[in-house]
């Protein structure tokens, strides 16, 4: 879903592929990069009213302290640690054309609000993400009347539905600014917080995360550019551990586990740590991965001709 902006709500737990953490603050920053009365606090609020609620963007923003978000500078650099560059290769023009087209579906809503009915007949509806579209409408607009926000507001409420109904019973001192206004409607639809995962629930996720034997080789399409499966895989499974408080790599066992034997003993076991365990997998060669296929296959097949003496003949 994109906002006034055309902007994407970021989520940040990587649940779309497509998702681009550099594509997504790149274009927070052109949206403002060429007006000059636009203040650092207004740039900070931009930011924050394009990050999804209830998602891991969202919670990473309630957990940075005062200086990381008292100017852009330091919010880009916060949201580069918590969120890495990649470095990749230049697109071709096939890729570029297919990554456009992805934007420009998901840029079907990209200048109009959608009518907020508050009573959670429509399973998408999230009042935070309603509320943050009001204000992005009308953030790069310094002198815009209190009476205009809370106007656009009230125009944003589905006719006959229980937002509406809602609105009518607000007094006076509640709608006077958008600063009351928005305290009365979170006290009425208070903003729902993702909750963090047990342990059991992170290990399930991780597990969940299979690489199988015969797509070892292969390549996969990732941001437009294709990569070896197990690159792709070992990138995922860095971005899923970004989220866990596993500073020891105490689950990385897990993960080792359920990996394909060719992969597992090319990596080998020293890791303590999810980004060197990531690295390694990364490293490992297609040569290396093939040689390593080769003679497990050789392995098996001896194995068969074990129990079928018959067939030693052609060995």
């Amino acid at each position: 879903m994109s906002n006034s902006y055309g902007l994407h709500m970021f989520k940040g737990d990587w649940e779309i592929d497509e998702e681009d953490p550099q594509d997504f603050i790149n274009g927070v920053e052109r949206s403002f990069i060429g007006i000059p009365d636009f203040s650092e606090t207004d740039k900070v609020r931009l930011f924050e009213l394009c990050l999804k609620s209830g998602r891991a963007a969202k919670a990473w923003w309630y957990s940075l302290g005062a200086t990381e978000k008292d100017t852009w500078e330091h919010l880009r650099t916060a949201f580069e640690e918590r969120w890495p560059r990649k470095l990749a290769r230049e697109k071709t023009l096939d890729e570029k054309n297919k990554l456009a087209i992805f934007q420009l579906l998901h840029c079907a809503e990209s200048h109009d609000l959608s009518m907020f009915w508050g009573d959670g007949r429509i399973d998408s509806e999230n009042s935070q993400d309603f509320i943050n579209g009001v204000e992005r409408s009308f953030i790069r607009k310094p002198n815009f009347p209190e009476k205009n926000k809370v106007r656009m507001f009230e125009l944003s409420l589905k006719s006959g539905s229980v937002a509406q109904a809602w609105w009518k019973t607000l007094g006076a001192t509640e709608i006077d600014t958008w600063e009351h206004l928005q305290a009365a409607f979170a006290k009425r639809w208070p903003e729902r917080l993702m909750r963090g995962k047990s342990v059991e629930e992170q290990c399930a996720a991780l597990e969940a995360l299979v690489l199988k034997r015969e797509d070892l080789g292969k390549r996969v399409r990732v941001y437009g550019a294709d990569e070896f499966t197990h690159v792709g895989w070992a990138n995922r499974l860095e971005r899923n551990a970004l989220t866990l408080k596993d500073d020891l790599g105490l689950l990385i066992p897990v993960v080792r586990r359920l990996m394909p034997r060719s992969l597992k003993l090319l990596v080998g076991t020293q890791y303590v740590s999810w980004p060197t365990f990531c690295d390694a997998i990364r490293k490992v060669s297609l040569t290396e991965l093939e040689e390593q296929l080769e003679i497990e296959d050789a392995h098996c097949a001896m194995q068969a001709a074990l129990h079928h003496p018959k067939e030693l003949q052609w060995y």
